[in-house]
């Protein structure tokens, strides 16, 4: 990740020989983690966020919950600078975790967020609650001008056709 931090930093500088060039043509980051136990936390994905080419963002198994007294403001790059902006146009989570107050901190320097996808999959992966509520009250607030599809799914590992057939 200090790579990747070191890119944001040359981005960062105006009078950088290499503003704006550091990784410019990569478009898509997709972190795919496994695990038998617990997902890669959802900090891991945020050196990304301001890099200004990047337009997608995809991740299986990543979990990630902030307690509310111990939640930062924004989310911050190594320097512990907010980061304020984002060019991402679409995020897909799957197989993941991710709480409220977590998903707050990604969204809010998102400009132009089209499209969402999050699958919350349960205590295999972290110990984020899924709040469907929440979520869309942030899309709502970070993301009604431009979401044109959201979509939230929660699978809770139970099969009610599996259930019904062991009842007989």
């Amino acid at each position: 990740m200090e790579m990747i931090w070191a890119v944001v930093k040359a981005n960062r500088g105006q009078s950088s020989a290499v503003h704006q060039r550091a990784l410019s043509k990569l478009i898509n980051i997709s972190i795919d983690h496994w695990d038998t136990v617990f997902g890669q936390d959802i900090t891991v994905d945020t050196p990304f966020l301001p890099l200004p080419s990047i337009r997608s963002l995809h991740g299986r198994m990543i979990c990630g919950d902030f307690h509310p007294e111990e939640a930062p403001s924004a989310l911050v790059d190594d320097d512990n600078r907010p980061i304020k902006q984002s060019q991402i146009e679409e995020i897909k989570i799957v197989y993941s975790t991710v709480g409220s107050i977590a998903w707050g901190r990604v969204l809010k320097p998102i400009e132009n967020l089209k499209r969402f996808t999050y699958e919350h999959e349960g205590a295999v992966i972290g110990f984020a609650q899924y709040d469907y509520v929440s979520i869309m009250a942030l899309l709502r607030e970070h993301a009604c001008h431009s979401l044109e599809h959201p979509d939230l799914a929660c699978d809770t590992g139970y099969n009610e056709e599996e259930h019904n057939s062991s009842e007989t």
